[in-house]
């Protein structure tokens, strides 16, 4: 941000996030409440360290991944002695959050890139490929933010605008099962199983559903 001539750098958690446009619009409103008269100005720079956004553990806890807004998958393990985590995979779509699933199975939920559209992928090697499960372009199933299972059949996956789809094959497959109209086309952030159909939900405005 440039103010009185000075250059300021304001680092934030939005930096990488499609979110960022809104939190410098914020800095610049309260820059200007004091009197000042900012603007802001866009710099190419090199990002080293994308911002992280799910992280999964291993059934035998000796393997962590986690996935970032790039759709870059990386890893860490116990026989490595947990060192810097490695980048083994780059998927098509940000990595809204990984979960480990029925049989070790990887899943990634995401947001497809260049469209508001939600994936599930999914990796049976340990993240070095992947496959698509479930493409929301092909559904209206919006970016899909999480994932829970109950056991090695039932789970669900859900997301923006009340995006939610279920499972009872252990991930396999993906149905549109709950009308968006449900959650009042609120953006799903959250989830807990407590049953084969008995799920929760938290949205944004702090609301949380029961299923």
């Amino acid at each position: 941000i440039l103010v009185g001539g000075k250059m300021e750098l304001i680092k934030t958690r939005y930096t990488y996030s499609p979110q960022k446009f809104l939190a410098m619009q914020y800095l610049l409103d309260r820059a200007s409440a004091y009197g000042y008269a900012p603007e802001a100005r866009m710099f190419a720079i090199s990002i080293t360290s994308p911002e992280l956004m799910g992280i999964a553990l291993s059934q035998g806890n000796d393997s962590v991944w986690a996935g970032s807004l790039e759709g870059k998958i990386f890893l860490s393990t116990a026989t490595d002695g947990w060192s810097d985590f490695d980048l083994i995979a780059t998927i098509d779509g940000r990595v809204n959050e990984l979960q480990i699933g029925p049989n070790g199975r990887l899943f990634a939920a995401c947001k497809a890139k260049g469209s508001g559209y939600g994936k599930i992928l999914s990796s049976i090697d340990g993240g070095l490929s992947w496959r698509v499960d479930k493409d929301g372009s092909e559904a209206g199933i919006y970016s899909l933010n999480t994932i829970t299972f109950f056991d090695g059949r039932f789970g669900f996956a859900a997301g923006d605008y009340g995006s939610f789809l279920n499972t009872g094959d252990g991930g396999i497959t993906w149905w549109a099962d709950a009308a968006p109209s449900q959650f009042s086309y609120r953006n799903i952030n959250g989830s807990a199983a407590t049953g084969p159909v008995h799920f929760w939900v938290v949205t944004d405005a702090g609301y949380l559903y029961e299923s």
